[in-house]
């Protein structure tokens, strides 16, 4: 009876995990914009009164700090259930380094050499959501809270979070676009794709989440410096 118990409690916890990582993988494709919208819309009547305060708390929310704010709840709460595999493996941080930095000499190259789309960043709250708020709360959602539900729910624990991550990573960024597929937006979503399996490669292969936002960091600074010497 007591095995038979153990059995109902683990299935009953997996269906659980199977719900959470459904219900937070659509919400992903929206979560950021909808955040800070919502926060915008709350934060009104004081940034209307025109006060110091109205158009600080309006910068901040700009920012996506926001959004962060809740994607680290999110990972906070889920952290503990990510399954890495295997667990008494020493990391390989030469190739979680060497990975890193191929894949941002590989964006050094697209946009510099290649001429890539890039998006623009005409204000500094602009620059602050890009390499900032922004970056980490996509990370701690997407190489985080829902890496973490996919190493305890999808088979092949080792590349199928990778690759879940990667496509939710990916198509998220069609809400900046308002969800119109322009060719700005498709050329975003090829590129985030790619770029999402390597940080799920890194975040897989690190066993934890810092290593893929600072190698994420570096690729969107490229994009900074980019406009820096072009402005």
């Amino acid at each position: 009876m007591q095995i038979l118990r153990q059995q109902v409690g683990a299935q009953t916890h997996r269906a659980r995990s199977i719900v959470a990582l459904l219900a937070l993988s659509i919400a992903s494709l929206g979560l950021l914009t909808t955040v800070d919208d919502a926060a915008l819309v709350v934060s009104g009547s004081v940034a209307a009164a025109g006060s110091g305060f109205g158009r600080a708390l309006v910068w901040l929310i700009d920012a996506r700090v926001t959004s962060c704010v809740v994607c680290a709840v999110l990972y906070l709460t889920t952290k503990h259930l990510a399954r890495d595999e295997p667990r008494g493996r020493r990391v390989d941080w030469r190739l979680v380094v060497v990975v890193a930095l191929f894949w941002v000499l590989g964006s050094v190259v697209s946009v510099f050499v290649i001429g890539v789309y890039v998006p623009s960043l005409p204000r500094s709250v602009d620059i602050a959501a890009f390499i900032g708020f922004g970056l980490l709360g996509e990370e701690l959602l997407f190489r985080g809270a829902l890496f973490a539900l996919a190493t305890r729910t999808l088979p092949a624990r080792r590349w199928m979070p990778i690759v879940w991550t990667a496509a939710l990573f990916s198509a998220q960024h069609l809400q900046f676009y308002h969800y119109h597929v322009s060719a700005n937006a498709l050329v975003q979503l090829g590129y985030s794709f790619p770029m999402g399996l390597v940080l799920g490669y890194i975040r897989s292969e690190a066993r934890r989440v810092w290593p893929a936002v600072a190698t994420h960091v570096a690729t969107n600074a490229v994009t900074v410096l980019h406009g820096i010497i072009l402005s």
